[in-house]
């Protein structure tokens, strides 16, 4: 319990670090199932299709780590998946990539 509850506690700090970039208007970590560990901001309820993309992502890259850039009219999403966790990072379309 005490793990999960660290865990939760560095996903939260992770977001929140993630909110204080410029032009981040949301963000969002799931699982691989789909279900929100956490999010704040502006986020679409659409987390089961965040993690089905970096799943899919991941077979055409024969790789477990990948990062998904989606961009369109009204926003851009940086998806990234890590240790079977996507992080989706809401930004304006006029903002550049996180570092």
């Amino acid at each position: 319990l005490f793990y999960a509850m660290a865990s939760v506690a560095s996903i939260a700090s992770v977001c929140d670090e993630a909110m204080g970039k410029p032009d981040v208007v949301g963000v969002a970590c799931v699982d691989e199932q789909g279900l929100c560990l956490h999010n704040q901001g502006d986020v679409p309820k659409a987390h089961g299709a965040m993690a089905a993309l970096t799943s899919h992502a991941a077979a055409l890259c024969s790789d477990a780590k990948v990062v998904v850039s989606i961009m369109c009219a009204e926003q851009k999403v940086l998806l990234s998946r890590n240790d079977g966790v996507t992080t989706a990072i809401f930004m304006k379309p006029d903002g550049a990539l996180p570092s």
